[in-house]
């Protein structure tokens, strides 16, 4: 890949810092969250046998089987039930309505008041059912096919303001509601809905150093926690639970020894939630540490239940489903009408740069929004939006990084350049300039990969990207650069 030429270089230098915001644009995945990794599941006639389905990072990756290295959790196998036998198999098709790996963090006190840890950050990923349309004008409202695409909101308390320099930080992302994947950016098919995620599963697939982090942080053997759909309820084996029902939350548990999955068991039934077993589970997120439990419920008419967000303390006595958030519903801060229905939900902290609350595997999966540095010569000026995620180790050693930017140049959507930097401890890539491949719509976003080398423990860099106009002039914006570190 060529470097930035010397005349380039100069013209950038010289030019005048930007403070212009881009004009009104198309809908477009933003934020740290654009482009994902994660595993999903559709309501769909023509979904695949396999009902997970695993995407990497970014906007034109291919939805695939769930796959793991030998020895690692099959969660693929976790959703198949058909080997299941005696008591433990079904009467019939299971349809998986929610799942969890348990890794999820429900950033919120023990009375479920929405809480992000000082000097920290988190996030909420959801998708919504069919039919939910959005505040005017939210992020959800804009999309054409709200019902297969992901969206994510950085929770109010969140700090996004760490960084060498003295420019304001991104805070401005906290407390926005963004698109993280649009429905072809998903691969999703024309009529899917997608009603389940995980966004943690994928650190199953990951290299060593943060594979073997997942047991210390839950404290329990891998395991995948499920509802099933009210429809399909009627097929739950006795060897399950007496309890037929949508209204139940369900655990499988990896056995390393045998290399399979246990016969499905009770997490939390309807009783203990205090509702009906004709209400509906469509979501959830579990915190095994913690104890802590987000979900979306819907009655046995289909309207949702008290909130489209509730929360539940598993370790609280006569515990009761409440509004996540209480008085200041999360829910309203995702920009959600009070008849809209969350379907899929995941929550994390990935906050690296602080050891006191501890650190969670996806923090060394993807980046961090920081503050510019104090000598960059081009302002962010909210028209350009990066990412970052670690993938799966390369045929050759090392790791996957791969990095997106999206949006535009202040002057407006038009044919630019792009460009990106390294920064390390001791290092300092070129600026990589190329032009933008073709015109998209939606950010027209540019991704670049590289198999980074073994690191030492705790390395940090980050990751910095500019879009500009041709000629360049003085039509520049850099993203918010994207700090990320290797284990430690």
């Amino acid at each position: 890949m060529p470097t930035m030429p010397r005349n380039r270089t100069a013209l950038l230098a010289a030019a005048l810092v930007l403070t212009a915001r881009a004009t009104a644009q198309t809908p477009m995945s933003e934020g740290p969250l654009a482009f994902t990794p994660g595993v999903f599941s559709f309501d769909s006639a023509s979904a695949p046998k396999s009902q997970l389905r695993m995407k990497r990072p970014g906007f034109a990756e291919p939805l695939a089987d769930f796959s793991a290295p030998a020895f690692r959790p099959r969660y693929d196998l976790a959703a198949d039930f058909s080997a299941l036998t005696g008591a433990c198999k079904p009467t019939g098709p299971i349809d998986i309505d929610a799942m969890s790996t348990g890794l999820d963090w429900v950033l919120s006190d023990g009375a479920g008041n929405a809480l992000v840890l000082p000097q920290r950050w988190g996030f909420l990923a959801f998708s919504v059912r069919r039919g939910s349309k959005g505040k005017p004008g939210s992020a959800i409202a804009r999309e054409k096919n709200p019902e297969s695409s992901l969206f994510y909101h950085i929770l109010r308390g969140s700090t996004l303001d760490a960084g060498p320099g003295q420019r304001p930080g991104p805070a401005g992302l906290v407390g926005r509601t963004m698109r993280a994947l649009s429905r072809t950016e998903l691969g999703a098919g024309a009529t899917d809905e997608l009603d389940a995620l995980d966004l943690h599963m994928n650190a199953f697939r990951m290299r060593a150093d943060i594979f073997q982090r997942i047991r210390p942080w839950t404290g329990h053997a891998p395991r995948f926690y499920f509802s099933v759909s009210r429809a399909t309820a009627k097929n739950i084996p006795i060897g399950w639970t007496p309890d037929v029902s949508g209204a139940v939350i369900f655990y499988r548990e990896w056995s390393a020894l045998t290399r399979t999955w246990s016969c499905p068991q009770v997490y939390v039934n309807h009783l203990l939630l205090g509702i009906p077993d004709t209400y509906d589970v469509l979501a959830i997120a579990v915190d095994s540490r913690h104890q802590r439990l987000l979900l979306s419920v819907v009655d046995d008419k289909g309207a949702t239940f008290k909130d489209p967000l509730l929360f539940f303390n598993m370790a609280g006595d006569f515990a009761t489903l409440v509004p996540y958030g209480g008085k200041d519903p999360v829910s309203k801060q995702l920009e959600l009408e009070e008849t809209d229905t969350v379907d899929g939900v995941c929550g994390s902290d990935p906050t690296f740069t602080d050891l006191k609350y501890g650190t969670h595997p996806i923090a060394y999966m993807m980046g961090t929004p920081m503050r510019q540095e104090a000598a960059a010569v081009f302002q962010n000026t909210g028209s350009a939006t990066a990412s970052a995620f670690v993938d799966f180790p390369c045929p050759s050693g090392g790791v996957e990084l791969k990095f997106f930017v999206a949006g535009w140049q202040p002057s407006g959507e038009g044919s630019g350049l792009t460009a990106w930097s390294l920064v390390g401890t001791g290092f300092e890539s070129p600026w990589f300039v190329a032009p933008r491949v073709a015109q998209r719509t939606q950010g027209s976003p540019e991704r670049r990969s590289l198999c980074m080398p073994d690191l030492p423990p705790g390395y940090l860099f980050r990751v910095r990207w500019l879009v500009a106009g041709q000629p360049i002039a003085a039509d520049v914006a850099e993203a918010f650069p994207l700090g990320m570190s290797t284990p430690n």
